[in-house]
C-alpha cells in the first residue's frame, strides 16, 4: 500500500510540475489586411533552444517569421504547407527574448471581418540551459477578423482615395454611394459627415 501511495505522490507532484509550465498564444484581434508581431509566451524562462508547430487557417490568416533574421528568441519557418508553418527558437545575444517569451510570430490577416482562424501550437519541444527536455503544456489561441475602419473602397487598407470616395458621397449620397456604411462610419455616431472625412485624413498621416 505504501508503494503504491508513493507513487501516486510522485505521479501527482510531476503532473503539478508539467502544469506549471506552459506555452501559450493569447487570442487576437487583427484588422483586415494588417498584421502584427504576436509574442508566444512561456512560464518559464531558463531554457536554451525549442521548437514547436503552428496549425493555422491559411484562408484567414498569414503566418511567417516574427524578426530578428532567423534565429533568437523569434520564429524561423523551416517547412510550410497551407495550414502549418514549423519554428525554432534559442537563446541568441543579439536577439533577446522579452521576459516570459518563448518566441514570436508575424501574423498577417488575409480574411474578412467576422472571419476566425484557430492558432493550435503542435509538437513542441524545449530543452534548458543544460540540453535537458523540458515538459510543457501547450495552450493556443484564435485569430478575429474585424473591419478596418477607414477602408471607404475595400480595398484593404486605408489611403487618400478613401477620403475622396467620401468627400464624393458626403456630397451627394444617392449620386455616389458606399459599399459599406460600417467601416465609413469612423466616429460611430450612425451617421456619415465631413467629420469621417478628417477622422480618415487622420489615420493616413499617422500610419504614412
Amino acid at each position: 500500500m505504501k508503494c503504491v501511495i508513493s507513487f501516486l505522490l510522485v505521479l501527482f507532484f510531476v503532473a503539478s510540475a508539467a502544469a506549471e509550465n506552459i506555452i501559450s498564444m493569447g487570442n487576437i484581434e487583427l484588422e483586415e489586411g494588417q498584421s502584427v508581431i504576436a509574442p508566444i509566451n512561456t512560464t518559464d524562462t531558463p531554457m536554451l533552444y525549442g521548437q514547436a508547430c503552428i496549425e493555422y487557417d491559411a484562408s484567414v490568416v498569414e503566418l511567417s517569421a516574427g524578426g530578428c533574421d532567423d534565429y533568437g528568441f523569434v520564429v524561423s519557418v523551416s517547412e510550410e504547407n497551407s495550414e502549418l508553418v514549423r519554428m525554432y527558437t534559442g537563446s541568441d545575444a543579439n536577439c533577446s527574448p522579452g521576459e516570459r517569451e518563448f518566441g514570436s510570430v508575424a501574423i498577417k490577416a488575409v480574411g474578412y471581418h467576422g472571419d476566425v482562424s484557430r492558432l493550435n501550437l503542435l509538437d513542441a519541444v524545449v530543452r534548458d540551459e543544460q540540453g535537458t527536455p523540458m515538459v510543457y503544456g501547450l495552450v493556443g489561441g484564435w485569430v478575429t477578423i474585424t473591419p478596418l475602419f477607414g477602408d471607404v473602397n475595400r480595398d484593404m487598407m486605408v489611403d487618400v482615395r478613401d477620403a475622396i470616395v467620401l468627400v464624393n458621397h458626403v456630397s451627394c449620397p444617392y449620386c455616389s454611394p458606399i459599399p459599406d456604411f460600417h467601416v465609413a462610419d469612423m466616429n460611430r455616431d450612425g451617421m456619415i459627415s465631413m467629420l469621417d472625412v478628417l477622422m480618415i485624413i487622420n489615420r493616413c498621416v499617422s500610419t504614412a
